[in-house]
């Protein structure tokens, strides 16, 4: 299941860019262990693209837990304008665990 999962988050974080973002560096810059720098518009896609669900699984399986995601997104998404009702209906709790 990992692998579909992180696929399914590569696939749609990637889909624009010429550069890749890896799993690895993802996560990195989730935990705040590496600076978004030039990863900025991946970061972006991953709030606002990737499914809930899948997003949810994705941490669950790296071990990421969702006030990573909430300090993350607080931190370096909405300053820039950007907004996911999806992903923050989840982590604020207002819908529960995404199916």
């Amino acid at each position: 299941m990992q692998r579909n999962v992180d696929a399914l988050v590569l696939t749609t974080v990637n889909q624009c860019h010429r550069t890749a973002l890896s799993v690895g560096t993802l996560l990195d810059i989730l935990n705040e262990t590496r600076a978004t720098g030039a990863w900025m518009p991946h970061m972006a896609q991953f709030f606002s693209e990737v499914p809930v669900g899948a997003m949810s699984r994705f941490c669950a399986c790296h071990h990421i837990a969702p006030s990573t995601l909430r300090k993350y997104y607080e931190s370096y998404i909405r300053p820039l304008g950007d907004r996911s009702p999806d992903f923050e209906r989840w982590v604020y709790g207002d819908v529960g665990t995404p199916v």
